[in-house]
């Protein structure tokens, strides 16, 4: 599980749930916060849009560096929270 406050004005909260260890988990908490804050979404305001593209680009990153045969991926849900608006998504079969 991921606990973090991405800046002034975001808390994130994430579970990870490897499909076979930990390994993909681990590196998609580890990442996660860099990712979001790098996402043209983000810069933007957009919330929902920044979760769809640091989803996308933390799969991309998987495969690039070559873990992704080895490990067997990962489920997540995560949930943003900006004063009163909370963003909630998931990716995988994670609920």
């Amino acid at each position: 599980m991921l606990d973090l406050r991405l800046d002034d004005h975001v808390g994130l909260v994430a579970v990870f749930d490897g499909h076979g260890g930990a390994e993909c988990a681990n590196l998609c908490a580890g990442q996660l916060g860099s990712v979001l804050r790098s996402m043209p979404a983000w810069q933007q305001g957009d919330l929902p849009g920044a979760l769809t593209e640091a989803f996308l680009e933390l799969d991309h990153q998987l495969v690039k560096c070559g873990r992704a045969p080895c490990c067997s991926g990962t489920t997540g849900t995560v949930a943003l929270l900006q004063g009163p608006r909370l963003v909630v998504a998931g990716v995988g079969d994670s609920k």
